[in-house]
């Protein structure tokens, strides 16, 4: 019997939200030999939330032509709901931010940027919708800090 992560519910989602959190959060900060503290975790943590959030508008798209057995959010829980879960994951997104107090501002124009695409995503947009403007909430968010 082969094995395979496809199985798993939601599995998709939560290893690119872990494999971009590693790689922009942790990996620099280990090969710069810096100390882990509590502000990196929970710079780390807020990483995960808001990838799975724009990482849901590309389930979306794909929500009809992706294979059932990937099981993915807008499969299991609807459209609507993986929009409702994906704004609560970008509150908390915010909240976290509190804590840190690094770029607060930047990471609550982020959220709602994000929870603008979020709720304007479906099943029938577009492929330019989240190829494009769903991709390039990262250069907005680098260019946000960059200015703040």
């Amino acid at each position: 019997m082969e094995f395979s992560f496809r199985y798993f519910p939601t599995v998709k989602i939560f290893s690119i939200a872990l494999a971009w959190a590693g790689i922009s959060v942790l990996f620099p900060l280990v090969e710069a030999e810096i100390k882990f503290n509590s502000t990196i975790y929970i710079e780390f943590i807020q990483r995960i939330l808001i990838l799975i959030a724009i990482t849901i508008p590309f389930d979306i798209r794909d929500v009809k032509s992706d294979f059932k057995s990937l099981k993915t959010l807008p499969q299991l829980f609807g459209v609507k709901k993986s929009k409702i879960l994906g704004t609560v994951l970008l509150v908390l997104f915010v909240i976290l931010g509190f804590w840190n107090n690094f770029f607060l501002t930047t990471d609550i124009i982020i959220a709602i940027i994000t929870g603008i695409f979020l709720w304007f995503s479906s099943e029938i947009k577009s492929r330019y919708y989240t190829g494009f403007w769903v991709e390039s909430i990262p250069i907005i968010w680098l260019i946000l800090i960059i200015f703040n």
